[in-house]
């Protein structure tokens, strides 16, 4: 009956390193589920504000590219062409 309760203590001392590991483990899991929430709400957060600082860039230039488009229309229309021939050759 000793030798019983000797190898079953041995037998549970063997597994008390793997039960801190898996505390450990899930601990882990814990701080990267938050990590990721944490990310995904700055992301949507960020997305709210990207798109209305590009559209605010774009205003403010928009004046000076229709200028330069205008003066060099020519130019313009060439280089619009040769980027979508780029870009259908490549599909």
């Amino acid at each position: 009956m000793a030798a019983d309760s000797a190898v079953a203590a041995r037998e549970v001392a063997s597994w008390l390193p793997i039960v801190q590991d898996c505390g450990k483990l899930a601990a882990s899991a814990g701080d990267f589920d938050n990590y990721r929430k944490r990310i995904e709400k700055e992301r949507a957060e960020a997305s709210k504000r990207i798109p209305l600082a590009v559209v605010e860039a774009f205003n403010s230039d928009r004046r000076w590219f229709r200028a330069g488009v205008s003066a060099h229309r020519e130019a313009a229309y060439e280089i619009i062409a040769r980027a979508s021939s780029l870009f259908t050759s490549n599909s």
